[in-house]
């Protein structure tokens, strides 16, 4: 039996290949030769988004009271500079002061309590176990000493590392308690760059790659480098963080300045080991 096909569905086929086959010639030969050309598709199929990048300080510290008591020096203000060591904050220690010389006291008649015996032990005029009493006491009144050092030590708030006054939460001659929250304060000569890249691009970039960074407060171009990655992916953003640092840091720098990226060359192109 031969099959014969229906003409009118032979031109509803052929109008339908006509209509979806596009020409492969002219300016759209080109554009689908570019998309099938490296250079096109890197360009055309994968647009690097926009990078915002942070200043940050690595060194920044809230310092807390670690005791109560009436604050008697506070002599930094906001936005002031101090250096490594320098006093930021005192607190009445009065009564510690005080403890202080109560417990040297003790420690001194225990100190003599324990030589007198040591000399009748070796006279054979005391026991044994009044000796090891006396020596006994000696290191109790040694240990209480250290402990209110160590109290003491906590009156004077000394800056860890040279830096700037960011906000004071306590004002001189105010009564704290142990935990209050007294001043911040952050080192803002050495700072880092925070921004976060797709996570595709770590098939491209390396620990030590370049990057220049345009901040909006200066509009100068600073250059910089890879420092190390986060280590994790956000799931919902496919996105990682990257930390950097300043080649040639420029004066006038603050934290939380921001900006663009931009890497050379692109993140787009694949590197090839």
């Amino acid at each position: 039996m031969k099959y014969v096909m229906n003409p009118l569905l032979v031109i509803l086929l052929t109008c339908y290949v006509l209509t979806v086959t596009p020409p492969l010639h002219g300016a759209d030969s080109q554009g689908l030769d570019g998309l099938l050309t490296p250079s096109g598709s890197a360009s055309r199929m994968m647009t690097a988004p926009e990078i915002r990048a942070e200043l940050s300080a690595p060194r920044r510290a809230a310092l807390s009271s670690e005791m109560a008591g009436r604050i008697l020096k506070m002599p930094l203000k906001e936005g002031e500079r101090f250096q490594k060591n320098q006093l930021l904050i005192a607190i009445d220690c009065a009564i510690e002061q005080g403890q202080k010389q109560r417990v040297r006291a003790t420690l001194n008649a225990a100190q003599s309590k324990s030589e007198i015996y040591h000399r009748l032990k070796r006279l054979n005029a005391t026991s044994k176990m009044d000796a090891q009493e006396a020596k006994s006491e000696l290191a109790k009144a040694k240990a209480e000493l250290a402990i209110i050092n160590a109290k003491l030590r906590r009156c004077r708030i000394s800056a860890p590392f040279s830096g700037r006054v960011v906000t004071q939460s306590v004002r001189q001659y105010e009564y704290v308690k142990a935990g209050d929250p007294l001043l911040e304060i952050v080192d803002e000569r050495h700072l880092e760059a925070l921004f976060r890249i797709p996570s595709e691009w770590l098939r491209s970039r390396r620990i030590g790659d370049p990057f220049i960074l345009h901040l909006e407060e200066t509009g100068h171009p600073l250059k910089g480098r890879i420092a190390r990655f986060g280590a994790v992916i956000d799931p919902v953003s496919q996105a990682i963080r990257v930390i950097g640092y300043i080649v040639s840091p420029v004066h006038g720098l603050l934290p939380g300045m921001s900006g663009r990226v931009r890497f050379d060359p692109p993140p787009t192109a694949q590197r090839h080991e």
